[in-house]
């Protein structure tokens, strides 16, 4: 898995597909419980992910409000850099 929001996003997709895919018969099976199980864990790391990302903006915000240039972090990134990251500077 690579660390970036877009995986995470399909990831989840992933796993709501799993679950929709069930048959009848998985339906009643030991297998709904283990992949509700795993939806859970999944949903409850994706939103500690979201989270850190979201304190990590807040911080640039705020560094930027207070006229701090800070480089883009790479859990940003949507593209692979061909260049270092760009510096960005936030006004109100």
């Amino acid at each position: 898995m690579k660390n970036r929001a877009n995986n995470l996003h399909n990831s989840l997709f992933a796993q709501l597909e799993r679950l929709s895919d069930l048959d009848e018969g998985e339906m009643k099976s030991e297998l709904l419980v283990n992949e509700i199980k795993r939806a859970e864990a999944i949903v409850k790391v994706s939103a500690q992910i979201i989270n850190n990302g979201q304190m990590v903006l807040d911080a640039m915000k705020f560094a930027a409000s207070a006229s701090i240039e800070v480089d883009l972090p790479e859990m940003f990134v949507i593209k692979e850099p061909t260049a270092p990251p760009k510096q960005i500077s936030y006004k109100r």
